[in-house]
């Protein structure tokens, strides 16, 4: 998409950043309109094909074509109800599939309206399951395979938008500090879609730049965003009076902008606030984040509970990687850090050896290519350290296993902020300590929604918001997540070479054995 110049008769004040070129030419996301599509079909392969599995299996291997027959024409229905319930749930939309707790919620509603189909034309073709149990395991079996579906189809397409693919071109509406919060959130996250093209706004002080052009003022939204192209924007709702707000958000509906607002707040979960309107004017309620003491004893027992059922395959797969690392390089087989903990005190946490021996001899070598400058963290794409075997355990997340004796003694939990390394924590300010206030996690927020971006801005919001929004909700779909990212991993294979904070593991940000 080609963004103009700015006629500089219009004295626009917002210009470039300095050292940043002036992007005359955005990049062309590819066309999005074959997504929808794409994914419908995605859903009606995996809900066909797992019914079939599952009437097969449910009336024990019928033969005859009658019996196959009926088995086809089962899936089929059910196959067919669960995409009109998608459908009628709105699974194709953007704003819906965003939020990951909203989706599996309506994927469970799609699974049990498939079942219940496939139930009521079982019965009818006089095909009656065995027990009540192949109905509920195949009900699970289905609600298990789409997630996993969607779940790659989201890794796939969140892969693609962070190299500049499948991105709306958007504009940010409003220059003041608001609005450059939200660029940076855009610009540093691009998995989440979203390609800021241009800036609409009042002229600011010289002193404030923005590394995109200016494309006009606030009066002229429409007229701005129509030259350039642009079919959505998202608004910094601070950056107006209400009376401007309000035209201004009129004009861009009645115009069929797509329009996102912010909501002026930062690192609330979204169900911490209640729609409760004013005068039937819009309005929130802001819940307190108040975790009763219950809660955080039942995710003490789900720690224990997982790590016991666990241990019959942890145990041999740790055994099988160990043997691989003992006959394949020198060293040790466990490799042990010492990290820091809940109350900030330090603690050791062991981990499957992944580099060659004496690889934190060779870290001053390596400083000056860490890709993550912003911030004290170590990010190494390509690290020449990480052996062969390594690389599979890294990218399988089998390193991470020997972890799981933290969470038995209580230094760490199954989800939560990765414990860091001492010398990162000289480099974080009194906020980012606050996540010293909860029990480090094996998995946590950060590695499910942004494992692959360096920027330590995003590592320090994810962990912050998860601080001031811990629950038992949270972590289970962070659970849910990190399952769906090791299956993808598994089916999508070992696609690159990467450091444990860019692959689709439980790992610390930093999890370079020698940094």
């Amino acid at each position: 998409m080609t963004v103009d110049v700015v006629d500089t008769t219009r004295e626009p004040a917002l210009v470039p950043a300095a050292g940043v070129a002036e992007p005359a030419t955005a990049r062309r996301p590819r066309p999005d309109r074959a997504l929808r599509p794409l994914l419908a079909v995605l859903d009606a392969t995996t809900l066909f094909t797992g019914w079939c599995v599952a009437v097969v299996l449910a009336h024990r291997w019928p033969t005859g074509l009658w019996a196959g027959t009926q088995s086809v024409t089962v899936a089929a229905c059910a196959t067919a109800a669960g995409l009109v319930t998608a459908a009628m749930s709105r699974l194709y939309r953007a704003r819906v599939c965003a939020v990951r707790t909203v989706e599996v919620g309506l994927l469970g509603r799609v699974t049990i309206v498939s079942a219940v189909v496939a139930g009521l034309v079982g019965a009818r073709l006089g095909l009656k399951s065995e027990t009540l149990f192949y109905f509920v395991a195949s009900t699970i079996w289905l609600f298990v395979l789409l997630n996993v579906e969607r779940g790659i189809f989201a890794n796939w397409i969140r892969t693609s938008r962070a190299e500049g693919r499948y991105a709306r071109p958007i504009a940010i509406v409003g220059t003041n500090d608001e609005g450059l919060e939200l660029h940076r959130l855009l610009t540093t996250e691009p998995e989440l879609g979203y390609q800021v093209v241009g800036v609409i706004g009042d002229r600011v002080d010289g002193a404030v730049s923005w590394p995109v052009p200016w494309l006009g003022g606030a009066d002229d939204a429409v007229g701005a965003l129509r030259s350039h192209g642009i079919t959505g924007c998202v608004v910094a709702v601070s950056a107006f009076s209400l009376a401007a707000r309000t035209r201004l958000l009129r004009d861009l509906l009645a115009d069929g902008i797509h329009l996102q607002l912010s909501s002026g707040i930062a690192r609330i979960d979204h169900h911490r606030l209640r729609l409760v309107p004013i005068g039937r004017e819009p309005g929130f309620y802001l819940e307190r984040h108040d975790p009763a003491p219950w809660q955080l004893k039942v995710k003490r027992a789900v720690d224990l509970t997982a790590v016991i059922l666990s241990l019959p395959i942890v145990v041999p797969v740790v055994g099988v990687a160990a043997l691989a690392i003992k006959l394949t390089s020198r060293g040790p087989i466990i490799y042990r850090q010492e990290r820091i903990g809940l109350g900030g005190h330090a603690f050791t946490m062991p981990k499957l050896r992944t580099m060659v021996d004496a690889a934190d001899q060779q870290l001053d070598e390596l400083k000056e290519l860490n890709q993550r400058t912003d911030g004290p963290l170590f990010k190494l794409e390509r690290d020449p350290r990480v052996t062969a075997v390594g690389r599979i355990l890294r990218a399988t997340s089998i390193d991470e296993l020997p972890q799981l004796w933290c969470v038995v003694t209580g230094t760490m939990s199954l989800v939560g902020p990765r414990p860091p390394l001492p010398h990162e924590v000289e480099g974080f300010d009194a906020e980012l300590r606050s996540r010293f206030d909860v029990t480090p996690g094996i998995t946590g927020l950060w590695q499910v929604e942004a494992r692959d971006n360096p920027s330590f801005q995003t590592y320090r919001r994810y962990d912050l918001f998860y601080v001031e929004n811990w629950s038992l909700r949270l972590d289970f779909a962070i659970l849910v997540r990190t399952f769906e990212a090791v299956v993808t991993r598994a089916v999508v294979g070992l696609r690159r070479d990467r450091t444990p904070d860019a692959s689709m593991e439980l790992a610390a940000p930093a999890t370079n054995e020698a940094a």
